[in-house]
């Protein structure tokens, strides 16, 4: 399945037991709930229909009808380029050489398309007007996060964006001492639930200065402590060495920030990529 079924699984650790329950008969039943009322779901699920409209309001819908529309439209653009379900497949110890480079490649394409379907318009146009407008971006993450955080700020200063990456907590907090209201924070966290980047967020929050998360969808700290929310949809699955689809589609949240704050200046982009890519020439051999 596509967008709203990956958007429930990323909720699921923040669903109530009845909402859990609502959740679980959705994800295993997407087709029935088409042809089902919202009294027959409601009795499914040991639940009520004002239980099933509170949850469809949980995850971003007016009501059950928004929902069942929402999930026809998934299940006819649906396709099988992953395991049998239409799931996110995991590697398993059986699979050759084969098998793990098309379940890779099609975890990560799928990550990336149904990002690309839930991804809030408004919300991304409001990340670049605020990158664009910033006199000085700090970028901060953890792990995998922090790599991705290193890449914004890379493709930053290559178009004369003041950005600096910060990946230890100790540089964070010294570094977020300086911004000022004029400036903007870019924060990175898959799970939305670190830690030290709440404790930062909360920091930089105080200072006044605007925020930007890069998340999974759903409820957490850092998508509340954030002015603008990026939402990615990448269920993780149990072999993750490399945090796989979800830093891949947060580096495809960079390449589209980058793109953005670029294009409104796109003469004096050219400019600086081309002196950024002479400035390193001499160090390549010809």
């Amino acid at each position: 399945m596509t967008g709203l079924l990956t958007r429930i699984r990323e909720q699921l650790d923040d669903f109530s037991g009845v909402e859990r329950r609502i959740a679980d008969y959705l994800i295993s039943n997407p087709h029935d709930i088409l042809k089902l009322s919202i009294i027959q779901i409601a009795e499914q699920t040991n639940s009520s229909s004002a239980g099933i409209v509170r949850f469809c309001q949980k995850i971003g819908f007016d009501g059950y009808k928004s929902v069942k529309s929402a999930l026809a439209h998934d299940l006819i653009q649906s396709f099988q380029t992953l395991s049998d379900d239409g799931s996110y497949s995991d590697i398993s110890p059986s699979d050759s050489a084969r098998n793990i480079i098309d379940k890779v490649f099609s975890n990560q394409i799928r990550a990336i398309e149904e990002t690309g379907k839930m991804l809030d318009i408004a919300a991304f146009e409001d990340a670049i007007a605020l990158l664009d407008r910033a006199h000085r971006i700090d970028i901060f993450g953890f792990g995998a996060s922090g790599l991705v955080a290193q890449d914004m700020q890379q493709k930053l200063i290559r178009i004369g964006k003041y950005s600096f990456a910060y990946a230890d907590v100790h540089l964070q907090f010294t570094a977020a001492s300086s911004l000022t209201p004029d400036d903007a924070a870019v924060f990175i966290s898959y799970s939305g639930k670190t830690r030290d980047i709440i404790s930062c967020m909360r920091y930089v929050k105080e200072l006044g200065v605007k925020i930007i998360a890069i998340t999974k969808s759903g409820s957490s700290r850092v998508a509340t402590l954030a002015d603008i929310v990026l939402r990615v949809c990448s269920p993780e699955i149990a072999v993750r060495s490399g945090a796989m689809s979800s830093r891949i589609i947060q580096l495809a949240i960079v390449d589209m920030l980058f793109m953005g704050v670029a294009g409104k200046h796109y003469e004096q982009t050219q400019k600086s990529l081309r002196r950024s890519s002479d400035s390193v020439r001499n160090m390549r051999y010809l």
